[in-house]
């Protein structure tokens, strides 16, 4: 059975922290967090020069615990990153006790739930056919944190999320989460070229639609994403997604004959 741990990390939860007050990524911006951190002003403006699109973030984040992982990542997009991360830190650091405290306090309301998540990654395996790295880490993130705008993601070795204090909510997240770190990108080379303005819509509709499977509960009438309604009829035929090229290209002819 795969691992997963919960993570507490400084320099995880600083890039967030950054990438929120930046608003590189506009969906995540918050004004009652920015007010929190009005020291910042200066250098989030340097680090959303140096940080958008959030591709380039992720890009990041992704080599954040690698040694000279910001020389590494900074020969393709710009060495002054690792000088605005190191300054910020400073500043993120007299904040740090505080913020540890409660992503403890929030690591040890979820252990206890850390047996049926290792069941489900499982079930996530099983569905879509394609297994998980051993250890799966679930970076645990104050700026993601409910009050300040729910948010998570998937990162290269595990996901990211923020406190919640609706559980039910909190286990939606992570697995949808983790359905994305199973999947990554292998769904979106099978969309048809003509729907590729949408490949992000069609990419978050299966997603839901494996993490509601997985979780076994009922999808709500009513959504936001038009996919969902035209792909579920046809989605609970699907046991799994062995054959995942084949199931899509019919999956797309059905819907759209």
């Amino acid at each position: 059975m795969k691992k997963i741990r919960f993570v507490v990390d400084l320099d995880m939860n600083l890039f967030f922290h950054l990438e929120k007050l930046t608003g590189s990524t506009k969906k995540r911006f918050s004004k009652t967090y920015e007010a929190k951190y009005p020291e910042f002003e200066n250098l989030t403006k340097k680090f959303r020069w140096e940080f958008d699109p959030q591709v380039i973030s992720w890009k990041f984040k992704k080599r954040l615990k690698i040694t000279k992982g910001f020389k590494l990542a900074g020969a393709e997009f710009g060495r002054e990153i690792e000088k605005i991360f190191l300054e910020a830190k400073k500043l993120y650091k007299p904040y740090w006790p505080e913020i540890k405290n409660k992503l403890f306090a929030f690591r040890r309301e979820i252990e206890c739930n850390k047996n049926e998540l290792e069941e489900l990654v499982v079930k996530i395996e099983k569905f879509t056919k394609i297994p998980f790295k051993k250890r799966i880490n679930i970076y645990l993130v104050e700026a993601l944190s409910e009050e300040y705008g729910n948010g998570a993601e998937p990162l290269d070795d595990g996901i990211a999320i923020g406190r919640t204090k609706n559980p039910f909510l909190l286990k939606m997240r992570i697995i949808h989460e983790l359905v994305h770190l199973n999947l990554m990108n292998k769904l979106i080379m099978y969309i048809p070229a003509k729907y590729k303005k949408d490949e992000s819509k069609i990419n978050e509709a299966i997603t839901d639609l494996i993490t509601f499977s997985v979780l076994n509960i009922k999808f709500p009438k009513q959504t936001r994403n038009p996919y969902i309604k035209l792909f579920q009829p046809h989605f609970h035929k699907i046991k799994n997604l062995e054959n995942v090229g084949k199931i899509l290209q019919k999956f797309f002819s059905s819907v759209y004959s």
